[in-house]
């Protein structure tokens, strides 16, 4: 992607009175700098696993296809249901995440609440 469709794809809404404001080249190379960063950052303290040892990570990305029938097709594919209940998140129990480093009792309700009900939630996603 070029820096010009970088700096296009940049924009953030501030409010109706204000307009919008486009990202400056300066923000983009430093959105650029700061992602190389964190890539570096994971690659570096990360560890690789074996989704056959943590299948919770697994989840589902393009194939050919999105919209709407995206979901039930992913379902299909690998022999889940596709469910729509308010209450369906995308972990039954946030307390499946419990390890050696981890204690999911620490961490905020709200946190746990949208990943046990995440169907409740209204999630947009735009690219301008």
């Amino acid at each position: 992607m070029t820096l010009e469709a970088k700096h296009s794809a940049i924009v953030r809404i501030m409010d109706e009175k204000h307009g919008s404001i486009r990202a400056n080249t300066i923000e983009v190379g430093l959105g650029d700098a700061l992602e190389w960063s964190i890539q570096r950052w994971v690659a570096w303290t990360g560890r690789k696993i074996r989704i056959s040892e943590m299948p919770w990570l697994e989840g589902p990305f393009g194939n050919g296809y999105i919209g709407p029938d995206f979901y039930g097709g992913y379902a299909g594919e690998a022999g889940l249901r596709a469910v729509a209940d308010k209450d369906t998140g995308l972990l039954p129990d946030f307390h499946a995440l419990a390890g050696e480093r981890f204690d999911p009792s620490l961490v905020r309700p709200g946190i746990r609440e949208f990943y046990e009900r995440t169907a409740r939630y209204d999630l947009d996603v735009q690219i301008h």
